[in-house]
């Protein structure tokens, strides 16, 4: 059976058939000018100007929006709004730097702005009082940075493979850590789940496949054992795991680990010898809630 659309209007009759659709040209119809569509800056102003609108912005930080106007034809005269030049002669967004403000919201659209900023490699919304989920951050597929740290979103941390940096601490996250951070071939610094709420046991390929440098998991509720193989790639240079539920012994791998400067497990469940490699790393202190 065929569905066909536009049969009247346009020179090209599109149809499916079982479940693929075809492309029929007509000589004898007039062709309809292509539709209008807005530049790539203006669909971007848009989107920073949702974002915008989530936001409950205190007087005291009112002048940073003053450039976030609904009449810019372009974003990248936004503070807190970096672009690169484009091969067509315009720009795009390609980092969002919202920091120590103190702006709220009850959710972040997420997804508005990775639809309409493809070429985002840095979102940083640290220090405010945003909420919600961060489902939405999935969407982004070119982001590298991620910053949401002391902010007050909540639920799963999503899978976030492509990032190389991620910080997502002093929120009120829940679960367990995804499985799929073991496949982060790009991630670099982890130093970012600690102080939330997160359950479970650390995904244990976790440092196998990327050049993990620094892990910092303090204060959640996570168990199990401390995965060993955090150091495989030879470049971790900090595991501080204070204040969960973590249990065993500790790797005997990690007294091998060139790298490692600073190495913390106080306030778990552990037993066991500690390595003999680990005494001679400086005794850490965890920081101030």
């Amino acid at each position: 059976m065929l569905l066909l659309t536009q049969a009247q209007q346009s020179p090209e009759l599109i149809y499916s058939s079982q479940g693929k659709y075809v492309t029929v040209r007509s000589p004898n119809l007039p062709r309809l000018p292509p539709p209008c569509r807005l530049p790539a800056g203006v669909s971007e102003v848009a989107a920073l100007l949702t974002f915008k609108k989530a936001l409950t912005i205190p007087p005291t930080v009112a002048e940073f929006f003053a450039t976030w106007d609904e009449t810019a034809t372009s974003p990248c005269n936004f503070t807190g709004v970096n672009c690169n030049n484009t091969n067509s002669g315009g720009s795009s967004v390609t980092g969002i730097f919202v920091e120590v403000l103190g702006v709220s919201a009850a959710s972040v659209p997420f997804d508005v702005l990775c639809t309409s900023l493809p070429s985002l490699v840095t979102l940083s919304l640290p220090s405010n009082a945003l909420a919600g989920g961060i489902d939405g951050v999935v969407g982004c597929t070119g982001l590298r940075e991620l910053d949401l740290a002391f902010n007050r979103f909540s639920g799963d941390v999503p899978d976030l493979s492509p990032l190389t940096n991620l910080n997502v601490s002093h929120n009120s996250f829940t679960g367990e850590v995804p499985a799929e951070f073991s496949e982060f071939k790009n991630l670099v610094i982890l130093s970012s789940l600690y102080n939330n709420n997160l359950t479970g046991e650390l995904p244990r390929k976790l440092g196998s496949v990327s050049d993990l440098e620094n892990v910092d998991v303090w204060t959640n509720s996570l168990s199990g054992p401390i995965q060993p193989h955090m150091c495989k790639r030879g470049a971790l240079r900090q595991l501080f795991m204070p204040e969960n539920n973590f249990s065993g012994e500790i790797p005997a791998t990690y007294a091998n680990c060139t790298t490692l400067e600073l190495y913390g497990v106080k306030d778990n469940s552990m037993s066991g010898d500690v390595p003999e490699g680990l005494w001679a790393l400086p005794i850490p202190q965890c920081p101030s809630h």
